[in-house]
């Protein structure tokens, strides 16, 4: 693995290079809420994961792995995650896999860690290869406005991958 960011936008340009549109080091949620924040709240906020793989060695055949990304939230327990997999040969040198997320948890304030973890495909033992730890803050202030229903909006999230290679 040569890269593992998380970012609002990957772009894999004419020439098949990489960009990465802000990689995402922290979120700082601010404004106004009513009543509590559901734990499993959600902000709509499209952002990506890029990791980037380099073949090191000539292959003999051909070999298939499943990749497993999961953000964690400060309580350890797991917020979201997707999974793809891909086969790495002699024909491409880089090998990417792009993970696409339409929300961004924000029911706990804190540390989340996103895991990145693989495996050859026959295999049922994973490896963690890398976590990167991304801040969520909150600066919000609270209002109780029984007039609208609580407050309390649950927003659910959906996840696409799509792998890639040069």
């Amino acid at each position: 693995m040569n890269l593992f960011a998380a970012c609002e936008k990957v772009i894999i340009g004419h020439d098949n290079n990489t960009s990465l549109i802000s990689v995402l080091e922290h979120f700082t949620l601010s404004g106004e809420i009513a009543g509590k924040l559901p734990a499993n709240a959600g902000l709509p906020f499209k952002w990506q994961v890029l990791v980037l793989w380099k073949r090191e060695n000539e292959l003999v055949e051909p070999v298939t792995y499943d990749v497993k990304i999961e953000l964690i939230a400060p309580n350890d327990d797991a917020a979201l995650g997707g999974d793809v997999q891909f086969v790495v040969s002699n024909q491409h040198f880089n090998f990417r896999n792009v993970f696409e997320f339409p929300i961004f948890p924000v029911g706990q304030q804190g540390i989340h860690k996103l895991n990145l973890n693989y495996k050859e495909s026959d295999s049922e033992n994973w490896e963690q290869v890398v976590n990167i730890q991304l801040g969520l803050f909150m600066r919000l202030r609270r209002w109780d406005d029984e007039s609208n229903g609580g407050g309390d909006t649950l927003l659910f999230w959906k996840q696409r991958s799509r792998e890639a290679r040069s």
